[in-house]
């Protein structure tokens, strides 16, 4: 398996050729059980990865050629994972509660920052577990407040601390947990995540086209 699957002398499997590797070697059982490309990634999302995106090539043989499906799903279900971030890491977003107040101009303001996240994360093909990785900045697994107001700075994305919270809060982490791991990841964001806030628009009234009365004396 290490030679079809492309990993390197030290056992090193990079996630997008153990993607391909699955794929390649499962599509026909992926396709009769109409397997999509998140679940794909969700799959991917239970081993550990280093910051190199690499993961042991001896922890996924025996999950690959695993036919026991219900032991397939209990193994990965209870994979050993790295503990959710502390909560001090979001001592300065995360302690407090956001002063925004959300109107229309604020809903439209924090509605921007999420289009521009989209066209940053999602500008091509939507890759789920790429994008995870991408505002995991620290790569312990998880997403926190941290993460993600950096995740923003990194690409250009000015929003201040309050809209971060608001962001989350309102929206993103509405248990307010205080990060966001893969599961929750698929559900909040993607392509289309600015819909998830509703702007007001303005109400348009046509001009009453009845004639008045005056007018239709007028005409006899």
């Amino acid at each position: 398996m290490r030679e079809k699957a492309g990993a390197d002398v030290n056992g090193n499997l990079n996630v997008d050729d153990f993607k391909s590797f699955i794929v390649e070697q499962c599509r026909e059982e992926l396709i009769a059980r109409k397997v999509t490309k998140q679940e794909i990634e969700g799959f991917l999302s239970a081993f550990v990865y280093n910051r190199h995106g690499g993961t042991d090539i001896t922890a996924v043989a025996p999950l690959v050629y695993e036919q026991d499906a219900n032991k397939l799903i209990t193994i990965v279900n209870t994979r050993v994972r790295a503990n959710p971030p502390p909560a001090v890491l979001n001592e300065e977003l995360g302690d407090r509660t956001s002063t925004l107040e959300i109107d229309k101009s604020k809903a439209k303001r924090l509605r921007s920052l999420l289009v521009q996240l989209e066209d940053k994360a999602f500008e091509s093909k939507p890759r789920f577990y790429k994008a995870f990785t991408a505002m995991d900045m620290d790569g312990d697994g998880y997403i926190s407040y941290k993460d993600f107001e950096a995740h923003l700075l990194k690409n250009k994305i000015n929003a201040s601390q309050d809209e971060v919270l608001a962001l989350m809060h309102g929206w993103l982490d509405v248990e307010r947990k205080g990060f966001i791991d893969f599961a929750a990841f698929q559900k909040k964001f993607g392509p289309r995540m600015s819909s998830q806030i509703e702007v007001a628009e303005n109400e348009n009234h046509a001009q009453n086209l009845v004639p008045s009365l005056s007018k239709l004396n007028e005409y006899g």
